[in-house]
């Protein structure tokens, strides 16, 4: 999957590129920074929790951070949805991903909302084609 930056001010711009985040924990970051999950993120970019974790821990570490709450505190702004388009995530989109993030799998998480398999594999697919534009949007402003 590939994101691109969600917009930043050119002071965090600059903090990233001197602390030589790579492009997978900027991606990362950015992903932290508008209140995903450890395991949402790993849900939305194919990766292990793990991986995510060490990629966090990596940038903190660069950043001279000591967890999310102080990568939070730096102020990057969620982008805006464009024009007459809401990249807003609907109820039942949350209340998926609050399900992957307890580690659910989509079978369980179909079987427990009461619809089908292939209804969770699209909302996630929705979910990620937001998160997309969200972050295409950032990158083009």
């Amino acid at each position: 999957m590939s994101f691109q930056s969600l917009p930043l001010d050119r002071a965090l711009e600059r903090r990233f590129s001197l602390a030589e985040l790579t492009e997978a924990e900027q991606r990362v970051v950015r992903l932290a920074m508008v209140g995903l999950s450890n395991r949402a993120i790993a849900a939305l970019r194919s990766s292990a929790q793990r991986t995510i974790e060490n990629q966090l821990t990596s940038a903190y570490k660069k950043l001279g951070l000591s967890g999310r709450r102080e990568l939070k505190a730096l102020g990057a702004e969620a982008p805006r949805a464009p024009r007459g388009r809401s990249l807003a995530l609907t109820h039942r989109e949350l209340r998926i991903l609050e399900l992957v993030d307890t580690g659910q799998s989509n079978k369980v998480i179909a079987s427990a909302m009461g619809v089908s398999l292939s209804t969770i594999s699209s909302t996630l697919t929705r979910v990620r084609q937001k998160l997309r534009a969200r972050l295409s949007r950032g990158a083009a402003s």
